[in-house]
């Protein structure tokens, strides 16, 4: 008797063992990817390589909205920037797909060859990195910067959140009944990139 409480002791052990290891084995493994954090800063392209945020501004309480675009190069410096004014209602996403297309289209106009595009609207950012726009309801326009895109030796769509596209972000508020651009920025958005590459 003693005996056989002896060997069902050591036998529930065994099953004890047994079964942790089969419960850790099917915990779900650490997804080093769960904690990475979308980047909150501007950061240059690598040499030689040109940079463009894209964003956009609905102008609240009105059927227009603005659409901005800035190219930057590896010092942080000012290549070209663009605002346009567009008539009619859309939802702000529809928007961000109009101002990346219209970063595209930068690029394209000054034939620059390896170009990186960020913005702070991730299911645009998504649908440009997965090469399709077919389900969405602005997919046309995505399809045609993917069209688009083909043109360049190198093209990348990156996501960063609102700290990191701040410039695009004040361009596309300017005051604009048309379209605005040029090649130095205005001064007093010159003074914020300052400020920030300083840091």
């Amino acid at each position: 008797m003693k005996n056989e409480e002896a060997m069902k002791t050591e036998d529930l052990v065994s099953w004890c063992k047994s079964y942790l290891a089969n419960f850790r084995s099917a915990q779900l493994r650490p997804n080093p990817n769960l904690g990475q954090t979308h980047p909150t800063e501007w950061q240059p392209p690598e040499f030689g390589g040109i940079k463009i945020n894209f964003d956009v501004a609905v102008r609240q309480g009105t059927s227009a909205f603005s659409v901005a675009c800035v190219a930057r190069n590896h010092e942080g410096r000012c290549l070209a920037w663009k605002v346009k004014r567009c008539n009619g209602k859309l939802q702000p996403v529809e928007g961000e797909a109009l101002a990346a297309l219209q970063a595209v289209l930068l690029a394209k106009a000054n034939r620059w060859a390896d170009i990186s595009l960020e913005g702070d609207c991730l299911p645009v950012i998504k649908a440009l990195c997965a090469g399709s726009g077919e389900t969405l309801h602005y997919g046309a326009i995505i399809e045609e910067c993917l069209f688009l895109s083909q043109n360049f030796s190198s093209c990348k769509f990156s996501f960063v959140k609102w700290e990191g596209n701040h410039l695009a972000h004040k361009l596309a508020h300017l005051p604009c009944s048309d379209t605005l651009e040029g090649f130095e920025l205005p001064v007093n958005l010159v003074r914020i990139i300052t400020l920030k590459l300083k840091l």
